[in-house]
């Protein structure tokens, strides 16, 4: 992260802004110091393409894991077909270095696919997990801005209601 601070604890940061706000009479609405508010948000938008870099760091990994294990695969293959090679030269028994062929072969591609579905499945919980830490930073991130945007408006109305009390006591 650029500055050391994660997006949690800026989350944080904004709760606690409007924990310590100032609450107006017989509403659960709050005074917030607009700057401070959106510089939160701003050091948050900044904060977001790191998670987005994680995110690709991590279908980079997949990737690397997927071609290695398919490396593997094919060097398996390949061993599995020198060694069945060799041993039909060296054996007068076709029958039984067919059969042995066949199951090395089986088993090479059984290693394999497992291999390869176990890299899909760490990828998929990898992927799963940072999808669910983004969706709630985006919650989040989505409720602050809602509750700033009600605080905003709360103090709009309420200077609108100083201006009209004005107007009326230089009426009298």
């Amino acid at each position: 992260m650029a500055e050391g601070i994660g997006i949690f604890e800026l989350l944080d940061r904004l709760e606690e802004l409007l924990d310590s706000a100032t609450r107006l009479p017989f509403s659960a609405r709050v005074i917030v110091d607009q700057d401070e508010a959106l510089d939160i948000l701003d050091r948050l938008r900044a904060e977001l393409p790191d998670e987005y870099q994680k995110a690709q760091e991590i279908l980079d990994k997949r990737e690397a894991v997927l071609l290695d294990a398919r490396r593997q695969a094919a060097d398996i293959l390949g061993d599995a077909r020198s060694q069945v090679a060799r041993m039909v030269e060296e054996s007068e028994i076709s029958r039984i270095a067919k059969q042995e062929r066949e199951a090395i072969l089986a088993e090479a591609e059984r290693s394999a696919r497992e291999t390869r579905i176990e890299a899909n499945e760490y990828a998929r919980s990898v992927l799963s997990s940072l999808e669910r830490s983004l969706r709630r930073v985006l919650d989040a991130v989505i409720q602050s801005k809602a509750d700033l945007e009600a605080s905003l408006e709360e103090v709009a109305a309420g200077d609108e209601l100083d201006e009209g009390s004005d107007e009326q006591d230089s009426d009298d």
